[in-house]
This record gives structure tokens, sequence and C-alpha cells, in this order.
């Protein structure tokens, strides 16, 4: 089948669209990505739910696909098409950690989904639909304990609650609720940085990786070498706790965007210099550090304030 993707994928030829005119790779890119999220918006407006008259969207992904951006996002296009919408972290309904399930190692096991408590979930959630509203949890992540407050979340007949996380369509939490309520969508960077040859540079995987580097070291205080110290887990709890699930969305959309290699670029590298050479993962390192190395670079102001790259570099003021 002929690839009819407009993404550019291939280094040379998005280093060629950089060079040419930036701006117009940038709003091709982002208006492929905005595309997308607007089709599904019109699929979840064009729905009639029985239960409630209400809808529940799960949108699950692994780590630094753009959840939060693409929830957000959704929940505007489904208000300009008359649709309310609120949004819910899966974060907030974390067990405290004394109450986390423990495996052999004796470690706490935050990625699987009985750190959260699907009692409490399965409940708001069904109230939700059944009565227009409910009483949501707030997980204070500083204190690693439930805030003694609750958020109150009400939904109008016709109106939609976009529930994210990346436990979303996991079946203990999707197979209780009414299915005609129900859509379920996944999101991740699908695509592939490849070489003139068809050989990957960096794969969706590992930009991610690239993203999740950037987003740690600016918005969690955490160091390269720390972030690469915790991938080998928590792409584990990925193959383990998402993996399975996948396909039981009913639609995906794929964040990627061609020109992001070069907003990261030059950071990143800068980055990846502070990881000692004796680092375990320093191999994965110097993967990084080829893939990035070719391309172009571009300065985080070109960066449009709604792109779900936003979530992995400094805000405005920060800039």
């Amino acid at each position: 089948m002929r690839n009819t993707d407009p993404r550019l994928t291939e280094a040379g030829q998005i280093n060629d669209a950089l060079q040419k005119d930036p701006a117009v790779r940038i709003a091709e890119d982002e208006h492929i990505y905005h595309d997308a999220i607007r089709q599904f918006a019109n699929t979840v407006a064009g729905r009639a739910p029985s239960v409630g008259g209400s809808q529940i969207i799960m949108l699950a992904g692994p780590t630094a696909s753009g959840k939060t951006t693409t929830a957000h996002i959704l929940r505007d296009m489904l208000a300009h098409r008359g649709v309310g919408a609120v949004t819910i972290s899966l974060d907030d309904f974390y067990l405290r950690p004394d109450c986390m399930p423990v495996p052999e190692d004796g470690k706490p096991d935050f990625e699987s989904v009985h750190a959260l408590d699907l009692p409490l979930l399965n409940a708001c959630f069904m109230e939700l639909l059944e009565k227009g509203e409910t009483q949501l949890p707030q997980f204070d992540f500083q204190a690693a304990a439930r805030a003694d407050q609750r958020t109150r979340v009400q939904l109008r007949t016709g109106d939609v609650a976009i529930v994210e996380g990346i436990h979303a369509l996991n079946p203990l939490i999707v197979d209780p609720l009414p299915a005609d309520n129900l859509l379920k969508l996944y999101i991740s960077v699908a695509s592939d940085l490849q070489d003139d040859r068809g050989n990957i540079l960096l794969s969706g995987r590992e930009l991610r990786l690239v993203r999740r580097i950037l987003r740690d070291y600016i918005y969690r205080n955490s160091t390269p070498a720390n972030t690469l110290d915790m991938w080998p887990g928590v792409v584990a709890g990925e193959e383990k706790h998402l993996a399975p699930y996948t396909d039981d969305a009913d639609y995906r959309i794929n964040t990627f965007h061609a020109y992001e290699p070069a907003i990261f670029r030059d950071r990143v590298l800068e980055l990846l210099e502070t990881v000692p050479k004796e680092n375990p993962l320093y191999g994965q390192v110097r993967r990084l550090q080829a893939g990035l190395a070719p391309m172009r670079s571009l300065f985080w102001e070109l960066v449009p304030d709604n792109s779900v790259l936003r979530e992995f570099i400094p805000d405005r003021a920060g800039l």
C-alpha cells in the first residue's frame, strides 16, 4: 500500500524543509496532529450515548506521548462543537505508597494498574455517568498522599469526561463502563526518524526518551542520568501494562512532529554530555547523540503555544 501519511520522517528531507522555510514545515506538522484530534472530536460529537447521555473518553499512551496536551486540545475542540468536556487524570487515583502492590523484589510497583484505587475509580466514573456528578480525589505527589479535599465534577447531558493515563485502556477500568458511553483513544510517537537509506536514526520510543530527558530536566529537577536509569523500568511497565490493550483502542493518533528533533537537538545533546561514560546505558546515549547530530537546530520560540511539544520545553517565561 502506498504511504499517504504526509509526515516527513527522513532526516535529510526534514533538514531541507527547515532550511527552505521552517514556518511552513512547522505549520504542516501541527496541522497533521491537530487535524487528527479534530477528526476524533467530530466522531465524539456525532455519537448518541445511552446511560445519562454523557460519554467517557479513555485516552491512553506511553510516557512522553503528549497525553495532557492532547486531552486539553480535544476538550477545546469539543467546546467549539457545543460539547462540554472535563479532563480527569488517573494519577489522582493513586494509592498511598504503603498501600501499593509489592512484587517479589520488595519495591512498590508504581507502574501497575493495582497502584490505583480501582474500587473508588470505578465508583466515581459510574456515578458521573448515572448522576451527572461525582467527587474526584486529588493526589498530592509532593506529600505522596491523597489530599483531604476532593474536586466536584459535573457533566450535563451530552457532556464528555476525558480520562487520561497509561492505564486508561486497561479492562479493569473500562470493562465496568457501558460500551455505548465509552470511546478509547490511544496516542504515541508512531514514526521513526530515518536516514536516506531507510535506516532508523531514532525510533519512536527513542524520540519519546529524548522528550522525557528534556521534560524531566526542566520540570522535574531530574538529571539525564537519572532518567536513563529509570527508562528500562518505564519501558517494561509499558510493555506489561499498556501494550496488551492498545489494539482495543477505537482511534489512534500519532504525536510525532517532523521538526521536533531540530527543536530538541542542541539542548539534549548538551544534557547527554553530562552522563558518565560508565553509565550502564551509555550505549543508548551514543545512539541518541548519533541520531540528533545530523539534524538542523531550531529555536524553541518557533514552537506554537498549542503544540504538544510545549510539554517538553520551557514555558514562554522560561525561554
